[in-house]
């Protein structure tokens, strides 16, 4: 199974939009698979941008963002942006996050510039 960075931020925004932390997030994404689900879950518990748990029969739940979570979601939770962030992504040929941060900052900056009326 491929790995769905579109899938993984669904994920992290679901877990954020939690109102019970440390609680296991049941997800719901239109169109995915529990398997997939789960897959994304235990990659993002492994990158260490959520915690999980199991749940029994190899099935694992978010429960919260870490701070390394909450800090690449605020870096991309802007659809504008996250669109950004893709598309440079698309013409390089894959999604690596350390590799990508400069390039999210930047889309901060520009962003941050335009609403500040800096040019």
């Amino acid at each position: 199974m491929k790995r769905d960075m579109d899938l993984a931020r669904q994920i992290l925004i679901q877990v954020e939009d939690s109102p019970a932390p440390f609680f296991p997030v049941r997800l719901n994404i239109e169109g995915k698979s529990q398997e997939e689900i789960v897959y994304h879950v235990v990659l993002l518990e492994e990158a260490g941008w959520i915690e999980a748990t199991d749940v029994g029969d190899d099935w694992r739940l978010p429960t919260r963002l870490t701070w390394q979570g909450c800090e690449f979601l605020e870096s991309v939770k802007d659809n504008t942006r996250w669109k950004e962030v893709k598309e440079v992504t698309e013409k390089i040929g894959g999604f690596v996050v350390q590799a990508m941060m400069p390039t999210i900052i930047e889309a901060i900056k520009v962003q941050a510039r335009s609403l500040l009326g800096i040019p």
